[in-house]
Formats: C-alpha cells, sequence, structure tokens
C-alpha cells in the first residue's frame, strides 16, 4: 500500500469517527418525551421533534425525508431511538425497532384530510400510524344510529369525536390487532406529519 493511499484511508476513518461521536453526543444530549399522561390529557406539542436540539432535529429530519430503501445505518438508528422515545411500541426488541425503522415511511396531510374512514377495508397490515406534528382526530359512529339522523356530538357525518392524536400519540392500532374493516374515522385537524409503520 502507497504512503498517499494510507493517509486517505487514515482520513476516512477519522471522518466516520468524528461523526460517530457527533451522533453520540447528540443522543446523550437528548431531552426524554415524557408519555406518562393518558392520551387524551397529553399537553399538545407543536412538533415531536420540538424537544429536540437544532442538529438532533435536523438529522432526523434528514431521516425522515430520505426514501426508505437509501436510509444508512446511523438513520435507522435515529429514527428507532424517535420510536422508542414516543413509546410508539414499548414490548418490542431494539432489532424490532431498527427494522421497523428502516421502513418507515413520512405523509404529509391537510386540514381536513381524511386518513380513512369508519368501515373502509384495512388494506395493510402495517396502517399504524404515528404523528410527528399537526394532530389527527378520530371518530365513530354507533352501528346503531341511522346515517340521516345526527345528534348534536356528531361532526359532518363523522360520528363523535373520541380522541384527538397530538405529535408523539399513535392511531390505526385496529390495522395491527387483525381488525377486517376500520372502527373509526380519522381525519386531520390542521396541515399534519404522519409516520407510517
Amino acid at each position: 500500500m502507497l504512503a498517499g493511499d494510507r493517509t486517505a484511508a487514515a482520513r476516512q476513518r477519522w471522518r466516520k469517527l468524528r461523526t460517530a461521536a457527533f451522533i453520540l453526543r447528540m443522543l446523550r444530549s437528548r431531552s426524554p418525551i415524557s408519555t406518562s399522561a393518558p392520551r387524551k390529557s397529553a399537553p399538545f406539542r407543536e412538533s415531536l421533534l420540538s424537544e429536540y436540539s437544532p442538529e438532533r432535529k435536523m438529522l432526523l429530519t434528514r431521516a425522515l425525508a430520505k426514501p426508505f430503501w437509501s436510509r444508512s445505518e446511523v438513520d435507522v438508528k435515529l429514527l428507532a431511538e424517535l420510536l422508542r422515545q414516543c413509546k410508539f411500541s414499548p414490548h418490542l426488541s431494539s432489532a424490532s425497532h431498527d427494522a421497523l425503522a428502516q421502513v418507515l415511511q413520512i405523509r404529509m396531510l391537510h386540514d381536513g384530510e381524511i386518513v380513512f374512514r369508519q368501515g373502509d377495508a384495512v388494506e395493510e397490515m402495517s396502517e399504524r400510524f404515528l404523528v410527528i406534528c399537526g394532530s389527527l382526530l378520530v371518530f365513530s359512529r354507533d352501528k346503531e344510529s341511522d346515517d340521516d339522523s345526527r345528534s348534536s356530538a356528531d361532526h359532518d357525518g363523522f360520528g363523535e369525536l373520541i380522541d384527538i392524536c397530538n405529535p408523539g400519540t399513535s392511531c390505526g392500532e385496529d390495522a395491527t390487532l387483525g381488525a377486517i374493516v376500520r372502527k373509526t374515522t380519522v381525519l386531520a385537524q390542521r396541515t399534519t406529519s404522519k409516520i407510517q409503520v
């Protein structure tokens, strides 16, 4: 090996080491996200990423913006840590969180856009969502009530508002529980970013 090749290889190793040290510092400086409050009384945060340092927020935003097939190991680890902090799936192992982080996809929703309706078929078993910013409204309609009669709690025919998913909370659990049809209607309250897992 030539001296120039050894120098170039040493520089490349040094860059990788500096990058790894930078990411490790950012992971250690993170603020834990409190999820001890029940979902309905959870405080509203404008964005799930608002509690992070600007550098970490930038790295997470870049990792989320990449297509899932081009994510690096560092991107996957950052996104897996985000899933762990949100208590998205507390029963999963670290390897399972890494696998989810590898394939998750981000989607933007606009105010009033319907994610899915009650009675829609569950197309994929992986249609569970984690709210990153904004909020989603969850409605349910009684099976006994007629479609023509609307109560005062009925919101544009969607049924009664039963939950609000703020940043850090998830919805669409019926897909992972093996349901054939959706049990609720979910729509965006404001411009919302969500992760589909």
